[in-house]
């Protein structure tokens, strides 16, 4: 049994004792229903952590691959690592390289450029601090590639700067690249 079906499992057991034991009527009678092992398989997903990459096609997204934030003559941007790597990796796919270039192109030309890499609280600190560094460094790679002009300094952050507090919601957040950068005036 997966972790997930597990998780699930035990949610659906939580939901049963939780339940009072009173008799049934017409509106609850789905408390007696029997749990099936086709019930258990239809409420679960197989996480294949060899499968776990979002394809980066825009049209379907529902998670942005970058966000701006513009601070007077400077701008970050916040790629989402959820959509460049796979879990626990920092291998760049394909799509994520191209995505990476693509924003390369949009940094003015001989600018010192900041790549920083984060991490959600989730495992060790010690490993989160070298993802993100490894993180940070996959993506430093692909912009000097594109734009060799272009100043780099690279740093990981591990999970010593979260968005979002462990416990306080979604932690993807958390699990980011940032591209910083000076912007000319206009």
């Amino acid at each position: 049994m997966t972790r997930i079906h597990a998780i699930a499992l035990a949610a659906v057991l939580a939901a049963l004792v939780a339940t009072p034991a009173h008799a049934s009527t017409d509106e609850d009678s789905y408390l007696d229903a029997e749990i099936t092992q086709a019930m258990i398989e239809a409420s679960t997903i197989d996480l294949d952590a060899r499968a776990s990459t979002i394809d980066l096609d825009a049209a379907d997204a529902t998670i942005e691959l970058e966000q701006a934030i513009e601070e007077r003559e400077h701008r970050t941007v916040r790629l989402t690592s959820d959509l460049l790597f796979a879990f626990d990796s920092a291998d760049l796919t394909e799509a994520a390289r191209g995505a990476v270039a693509d924003l390369a192109a949009g940094i003015p030309d001989g600018a010192a450029v900041s790549v920083d890499g984060h991490t959600d609280s989730i495992g060790d600190g010690a490993y989160n601090d070298d993802l993100s560094r490894r993180r940070a460094d996959a993506v430093a790679t692909v912009l000097a590639e594109a734009r060799p002009d272009l100043g780099l300094t690279v740093s990981g952050h591990g999970e010593r700067e979260l968005l979002v507090k462990e416990g306080e919601g979604d932690q993807a957040p958390n699990r980011r690249v940032e591209v910083g950068f000076d912007t000319p005036r206009r």
